[in-house]
């Protein structure tokens, strides 16, 4: 059986992949936010890679916008033998600085006076016509004390994830370990990127597939063999 390893999107749950995924795949998925308290990056890559060195033989890694980050980042750092990549956007020219980010958190609304509000703020049109991407959404929600509908990741949250990929040495090893990549890797891009590298193909894909696997879970599977 082919052994997955997930790095998911900063603020969904592990459910945005069941449709490329079924129970008899052997997957081992990071949610972020991760864990409860984390407090430094290096606190976090080391609780990540406590569980992924433990897994025996080969592995594939899918990595999603955030999650690329935090994969490239630690990539030196893991043990096992990775066998192939399918990278879904991540691959930035620059990152946020401090201060992009503190604005970034201070303009975002969580709390929603209803679920309706909050759908149709994370749903386009299209989107609200399907029952599953519906439910989905629903997903990250919780009722607060004042009976709002709020966002599990809240700003302090999100501010907190976002400050740990600020530093250069981080962003340094990104950008390196990307640079120096020799294992087959599917990029799936909104971005236009050029790579000439014979073992990275890149897929251009719209804006709106920027969460491949709820938008078009079939384009995304067929690259991914289970």
């Amino acid at each position: 059986m082919n052994k997955y390893i997930i790095f998911g999107p900063l603020g969904w749950h592990k459910n945005i992949w069941d449709r490329i995924f079924d129970e008899n795949s052997c997957v081992l998925h990071f949610e972020f936010p991760y864990g409860n308290n984390i407090k430094s990056y290096e606190e976090l890559k080391e609780a990540i890679l406590k569980k992924i060195n433990l897994i025996d033989g080969k592995c594939k890694i899918i990595t999603s916008s955030y999650g690329t980050s935090m994969f490239l980042s630690m990539l030196t750092d893991i043990r096992i033998e990775i066998e192939s990549i399918v990278i879904i956007d991540g691959i930035e020219d620059r990152f946020p600085d401090i201060n992009e980010i503190k604005n970034i958190c201070d303009n975002r609304v969580y709390i929603f006076k209803d679920i309706i509000t909050f759908l149709n703020q994370y749903l386009d049109e299209n989107e609200m016509k399907q029952p599953y991407l519906i439910e989905v959404a629903k997903s990250l929600v919780k009722i607060n004390d004042e009976f709002n509908i709020e966002h599990y990741l809240d700003n302090n949250t999100l501010f907190q994830y976002l400050k740990l990929l600020t530093e250069d040495d981080i962003h340094n090893k990104i950008s390196n370990n990307f640079a120096n990549l020799d294992i087959p890797t599917i990029l799936f891009t909104t971005n236009n990127i050029e790579i000439n590298r014979s073992n990275i193909q890149i897929i251009k894909i719209d804006e709106d597939d920027h969460l491949l696997m709820l938008t078009k879970p079939s384009m995304l599977k067929k690259h991914i063999i289970l």
